[in-house]
């Protein structure tokens, strides 16, 4: 409680709060690391640690160790920030971040009906950012966009290796679930409630919150569907006043990458994660785009009613 009275953050300038938040982040990444490397010396030795000096990700040890420090990572760089935020912030730190309590299943199940249909559209978008050409006097920053793009598939591929349900588990838990609880926390329960509360403009707080959330990741050839997907976070996480829901919807997402690579390595199926609920079918993708959208106003529409009902009762 002291920590609480003596920062006092929801009193404090919006840029406190930002640089306050900024700091947390880079807190937690410098925890991440010397935990990482503590626990690493611990149970490997100064031996497990030197695989990370120059990673042979042909070795099955220097992949393990590198979800492992993946792992640490996002619960430093993500949850630790987002958790201390809101600590700081009030009392009632999870009502905060809107995770103290779970969401009806039907609301959940709704919402996890729309992000499986929008698979179509998003692989459109994918299609059209990757697509982008930059003037030729901007050729050496797209080269190196690029290159860091060639780079982000890279790990993303050597992560999704899955030789075992262990590994495949493993996997679930680093890309699918902590990826969704950890980026949830920050973005849309501290970010973009953070926004809100100092502009009370909810589609600034979730647009703005979105291109972060975007821009954070360093894949410009994918800034576009990051940031259509953050936003659609964003919008059911304001509307039902619990971060459950998208962190529900963006560990699906992501796990039916996990989930769909590990099939296709075992020639279970024959479809390549990067063509997974894709189609060039044009009615295929509008039927997504609207059935979406559908599915998404369930809550547009259950917001008005529940403010319709508090402003009859007051």
């Amino acid at each position: 409680m002291a920590n609480r009275i003596i920062f006092r953050l929801n009193e404090r300038s919006f840029g406190a709060q930002v640089l306050i938040l900024a700091f947390l982040i880079i807190l937690g990444g410098l925890l991440a690391i010397s935990l990482g490397s503590i626990l690493g010396l611990l149970f490997g030795g100064m031996k497990t640690l030197s695989l990370l000096a120059v990673p042979d990700f042909s070795n099955p040890k220097t992949v393990w160790m590198m979800k492992f420090f993946q792992i640490i990572s996002q619960l430093g760089i993500f949850v630790f920030p987002a958790f201390a935020y809101a600590y700081l912030y009030q009392k009632d730190y999870n009502e905060f971040l809107g995770i103290k309590q779970l969401p009806p299943l039907k609301n959940l199940m709704i919402a996890l009906v729309a992000i499986s249909l929008s698979l179509p559209f998003i692989g459109l978008l994918v299609e059209w950012n990757q697509a982008l050409v930059l003037p030729d006097f901007l050729s050496g920053v797209e080269e190196w966009m690029r290159n860091k793009e060639a780079e982000a598939k890279q790990m993303t591929e050597i992560f999704l290796r899955a030789d075992t349900l262990t590994a495949l588990l493993v996997n679930f838990l680093m890309i699918g679930f902590l990826a969704g609880l950890g980026e949830e926390l920050l973005f849309r329960g501290t970010l973009q409630n953070m926004i809100f509360r100092k502009f009370r403009n909810p589609h600034l707080a979730i647009w703005l919150a979105a291109i972060i959330f975007s821009a954070f990741h360093l894949q410009f050839f994918g800034f576009l569907p990051r940031m259509i997907l953050g936003a659609i976070f964003g919008y059911i996480y304001f509307w039902t006043n619990n971060l459950w829901i998208p962190i529900g919807m963006h560990t699906l997402f992501n796990s039916i990458t996990v989930f769909g690579a590990y099939l296709y390595q075992h020639n279970i199926i024959r479809t390549d994660t990067d063509e997974l609920g894709t189609s060039h079918n044009t009615l295929i993708i509008a039927g997504s785009l609207l059935l979406m959208l559908l599915s998404l106003s369930y809550f547009y529409f259950r917001a008005k009613e529940n403010s319709k009902q508090e402003k009859d009762t007051v």
